[in-house]
């Protein structure tokens, strides 16, 4: 049987917590129940410590996943759960860092903008390819054999997991997971890219806090994580949505994404004038507002039927 590598994200604090329990139980967050099972005795865990962006153990899958919320971790349980067994652990300084094997992993190829490799770094468990893994676990060998120290910064192992209360519970802020990325030297305050950045993370704190948002038109929202200079896909935006369903406790929508949101907004004002109605929700013209996005409904039927203006005799 082909034995397959998956990458594994710790925190310096949740891998000290993960070793100081043992070191042979890793777990992961419920919405990950699905790819978890996927994983099979024999496969390898990548363990990649997010913040300093370096490997630091290989861990062999030695059972079936399973669901458990015994404590190992202080802020999260992360109930879906794999027995393991070390195969190498190094200390965070002799870990190996990403960039040492940026010519031998095919997340560095063909990358169309510098920091877009950090995109396979932001969540776990995710499966890597089979000559990624093998070349990652010859490094982490070499590293135990052959320690090299690299200083630490005590600040980013020390990082914990931030948690919001909300109405359905404690809810994880997500991170960067990939803290550590090579940035250009340093531009002033009013540099369109800091701005650009800096409305970035309060639109995504804002939104996982439950505010409503409201930028204008003419600014630049939701720039690329890993490339500020450009916007972000689709597909992140699709992703985005449906988590932030799940942490509002709302069921999909199905066959549709953002669309169903839209026409619910632009039907709540079909009171208003439609010129700003479409200028304000980002229609180019009130045509696609009104043929596509504008629906009936029971309430406004009712006011149209009930609520008869008072006519007037025309004057001959």
């Amino acid at each position: 049987m082909q034995r397959n590598y998956w990458l594994d994200l710790f925190t310096g604090t949740t891998w000290s917590e993960f070793l100081e329990a043992g070191g042979t139980v890793s777990g992961f967050r419920e919405s990950r129940w699905k790819t978890v099972q996927k994983m099979k005795p024999g496969d390898y865990l990548l363990c990649y410590l997010t913040g300093v962006s370096r490997f630091i153990g290989i861990l062999e899958v030695v059972s079936d996943a399973y669901q458990d919320g015994s404590p190992i971790w202080k802020d999260e349980v992360f109930p879906c759960r794999l027995r393991v067994k070390p195969l190498v652990t190094v200390k965070p300084e002799h870990g190996v860092p990403i960039h040492d094997l940026r010519d031998h992993l095919s997340i560095f190829e063909n990358l169309k903008s510098p920091h877009a490799w950090t995109g396979r770094l932001r969540g776990s468990p995710v499966k890597w390819k089979s000559q990624d893994g093998e070349e990652i676990l010859r490094a982490l060998r070499d590293a135990e054999e052959n320690p090299v120290f690299r200083a630490v910064d005590p600040k980013k192992l020390a990082r914990r997991p931030r948690a919001l209360r909300a109405k359905i519970g404690a809810v994880t802020v997500p991170e960067d997971d990939e803290e550590d990325v090579e940035t250009p030297d340093p531009v002033s305050p009013a540099d369109p890219s800091v701005h650009t950045e800096i409305q970035c993370q309060l639109l995504r704190l804002g939104g996982q806090m439950g505010f409503s948002i409201w930028v204008a038109r003419n600014d630049r929202i939701f720039p690329s994580p890993t490339d500020p200079r450009t916007p972000i896909s689709r597909h992140l935006a699709d992703r985005w949505l449906r988590e932030g369903e799940t942490l509002a406790g709302l069921d999909p929508q199905e066959g549709s994404l953002f669309h169903a949101y839209r026409r619910k907004w632009a039907t709540e004002r079909k009171h208003l004038p439609d010129v700003d109605v479409a200028a304000a929700g980002g229609w180019k013209n009130t045509v696609c507002l009104k043929t596509a996005y504008q629906q009936s409904d029971p309430e406004t039927i009712l006011k149209v039927v009930l609520e008869a203006g008072e006519l007037r005799e025309a004057k001959g």
